[in-house]
């Protein structure tokens, strides 16, 4: 009887010590990459096209995705659409798992984000792809 304690102990021990070190690992890779990440204005989008970045500034307005299609939103930063200078996207799929209303929590506040510098719909855009992503300036 001991030695199946034994043996149920020990398989408890093994598959916990795969479960935890992952959950562990990816705040602690989000935490990283929003420490690491080169902080710019938005007047410095163009030099830094397709680096991870950290942008901190004010969401100015939003545009809620129309519910007939599948598309995601758009938060627009330095100016009203469409001569924004700077746009956050979220997927219909990423926002769909968000914990709060991007679009309500973020209009007319100041935000940061981390992430690639892309484009979209011509503009500088960072596509988020994790919650994480975005926090309240510090």
């Amino acid at each position: 009887m001991k030695k199946m304690y034994l043996l149920v102990a020990m398989c408890v021990c093994f598959v916990g010590s795969f479960a935890q070190p992952n959950s562990i690992q990816k705040k602690v890779d989000r935490s990283e990459e929003f420490k690491n990440a080169v902080r710019i204005t938005i007047d410095q989008l163009a030099a830094y096209r397709g680096k991870t970045v950290k942008i901190c500034d004010r969401v100015t307005e939003v545009k809620l995705p129309n519910i007939s299609k599948d598309r995601g939103s758009e938060l627009y930063v330095g100016g009203h659409f469409p001569e924004q200078k700077f746009t956050i996207f979220i997927p219909k799929s990423v926002r769909e798992k968000f914990s709060y209303n991007p679009e309500e929590k973020m209009v007319n506040k100041r935000f940061c984000i981390v992430g690639k510098l892309t484009r979209h719909k011509g503009k500088p855009a960072i596509v988020v792809k994790n919650e994480n992503q975005i926090n309240e300036e510090e």
